[in-house]
């Protein structure tokens, strides 16, 4: 007979066929999930053509947007319940020009826009300008179909 040392001397053989199971599965589940054809330091990114380094073509300049610059000629009280908003408070000129009506303003980018599709505009309100003043411009510029607006902040010149 055996002593007790011998028997606990002996482990008893380990079944290696379940961890190579798994071993095999993590292996497949990767493989099967990689992307081989990723380049490293390249992210995918979606950012605009008109600017930068490849714009347009060598031939065809990029278009001069068009400057619409918004300024109130007083400073107004919106709190006072009989504020009514009106254009004739507004200074607004469109490259410089001075525009008395929502209808000159919007004729004015009506022709621009017959004449080039895809202009687009520089709004500059001034400082102590209303949300409003500017939303009335965009909505007279979305009117004559000029889609691309884009606001530079305050400027102290009118």
């Amino acid at each position: 007979m055996g002593t007790r040392d011998d028997r606990e001397t002996q482990l008893p053989p380990l079944d290696m066929t379940p961890m190579i199971d798994c071993t095999f599965n993590l292996l497949i589940f990767f493989l099967c999930n990689i992307n081989f054809r990723a380049l490293e330091a390249k992210l995918p990114a979606y950012l605009p053509r008109d600017v930068g380094v490849n714009i347009g073509s060598v031939d065809t300049p990029p278009l001069e947007p068009i400057d619409i610059r918004v300024a109130r000629r007083q400073p107004v009280d919106v709190r006072d319940p009989a504020w009514v908003w009106r254009f004739d408070q507004l200074d607004v000129r469109v490259q410089g020009r001075p525009v008395t009506t929502q209808e000159a303003l919007f004729s004015l980018l009506r022709r621009v826009i017959e004449k080039e599709p895809a202009t687009r505009v520089v709004l500059r309100p001034k400082r102590g300008s209303l949300y409003v003043d500017c939303v009335k411009v965009i909505d007279e510029c979305l009117r004559a179909r000029l889609t691309d607006v884009t606001f530079v902040g305050t400027t102290e010149d009118a």
